[in-house]
């Protein structure tokens, strides 16, 4: 069995790598996000959080820990423009296609279209 110390270095020869695949993973996801939206210029996080908890002896000393990794991502969240819809009685919304902008744009086949 082999001991090593636990650093950012080696944390991919803990678990397999488990926790090394998940902070690649959002570090991927971040990336392609910006990718997509180069528009969108709110910050993309990536957080690596590590949480020890002491296991304590009898006599009260502490030689384990139990510790646990979590890996998380934020992006900023999808947005569309915004848009006007009719309303109809029987709790329908509809919107028209050619001016999902504006409802009440007539068009000119109008009277085909609605």
């Amino acid at each position: 069995m082999s001991i090593h110390a636990l650093t950012l270095e080696n944390l991919e020869n803990l678990d397999l790598g488990k926790a090394s695949a998940a902070f690649n993973l959002q570090i991927k996801r971040i990336a392609a996000d910006c990718l997509d939206r180069p528009g969108d210029g709110n910050p993309r996080k990536v957080t690596l959080e590590i949480v020890a908890k002491p296991v304590t002896n009898d006599d009260g000393s502490c030689e384990r820990v139990k510790l646990q990794i979590q890996v998380t991502s934020k992006i900023p969240s999808y947005r569309t423009r915004v848009y006007d819809l009719g309303l109809r009685k029987n709790g329908v919304l509809v919107f028209a296609e050619d001016s999902p902008e504006n409802f009440d744009q007539g068009t000119l086949f109008e009277d085909q279209d609605r």
